[in-house]
């Protein structure tokens, strides 16, 4: 009687559930920041419904060093029509969210001299910038430093967007004389431009980048 009780305990042992469930690896990851992909997805669909256009001729990818900086310098042609004016958006996704990423906008000229600052900021990992520019105001700095981080490198990706329109076009009234301000721009309306002139989504017909490092 005695050795079959033995028996008995020890098979109720095993038999019991164990009171520690067993770690589910969707569950941590789902409640974790969102991806840097997802980050990314972000920034393009806030340029989107602002009206600008993303492709890859917009779109850079690149990394600063803790102390560095890296510029991305914006170059347009010069304008005719002192009607036009320029849309311009600067969008940036960083991986890290702890990562102290600061952003400079400035306008600048011909040389890359700053002739006057636009943005000065630490940024959340998902940024959006716009602002406007008037005949005249062709070329941009973008620079992005890597202040305090526990780590030496921060990855990014930075896009660029551009519309022009007139004031006149933009409130719904036609222009008469409408200088394009763009080489091979088409001189039809576009459907739905609401105000925008044509050809604004040809990027590469209207503004070049450039990047440097230092």
């Amino acid at each position: 009687m005695f050795l079959f009780l033995i028996i008995q305990s020890g098979l109720f042992a095993q038999a019991a559930p164990s009171t520690t469930p067993p770690a589910n690896p969707k569950e941590s990851i789902a409640g974790g920041p969102p991806t840097f992909k997802k980050l990314v997805e972000e920034v393009k669909v806030s340029l989107k419904d602002r009206g600008y256009v993303v492709d890859r001729r917009s779109h850079f990818t690149g990394s600063v060093f803790k102390g560095n900086t890296v510029s991305f310098k914006l170059q347009f042609p010069e304008g005719k029509d002192r009607k036009i004016v320029r849309k311009l958006g600067v969008g940036l996704a960083h991986e890290n969210p702890d990562q102290s990423v600061m952003v400079h906008i400035f306008q600048s000229d011909s040389e890359d001299r700053k002739l006057s600052p636009l943005f000065t900021g630490f940024v959340e990992p998902s940024f959006v910038y716009e602002w406007e520019a008037r005949f005249g105001e062709n070329h941009f700095l973008v620079e992005i430093r890597l202040d305090e981080s526990e780590s030496n490198v921060a990855n990014f990706e930075l896009l660029f967007g551009s519309q022009l329109y007139t004031p006149a076009a933009a409130f719904g009234r036609e222009e008469k004389d409408q200088n394009l301000n763009q080489p091979g721009s088409p001189g039809k309306k576009q459907p739905g431009s609401e105000g925008r002139l044509p050809g604004t989504s040809e990027l590469n017909n209207y503004f070049e980048v450039f990047k440097k490092e230092f």
